[in-house]
């Protein structure tokens, strides 16, 4: 996620879209990562909990702004 701004910035600078797909790419295996090793809403309210939904979060919004970006509409749902 640290990168995203700058694969963002990288992929304009280059007029290569390839680049932030494979930074979304990157993130969204990572999170993947994450989400089969943790609950997300283990212990509702703990601080473990509350980084992992703010983590969520913060994915989400890398992803739905890297597919705007590249002219995807991100789904609601799967």
């Amino acid at each position: 996620l640290v990168l995203f701004p700058s694969a963002v910035r990288q992929a304009a600078l280059d007029e290569s879209p390839l680049i932030l797909v494979n930074a979304l790419l990157g993130i969204a295996r990572a999170f993947n990562s994450v989400y089969a090793e943790y609950r997300i809403l283990d212990d509702v309210g703990s601080n473990a909990s509350r980084r992992r939904v703010a983590l969520a979060q913060a994915t989400a919004t890398a992803l739905e702004r890297g597919l705007t970006i590249l002219g995807i509409e991100m789904l609601a749902e799967m």
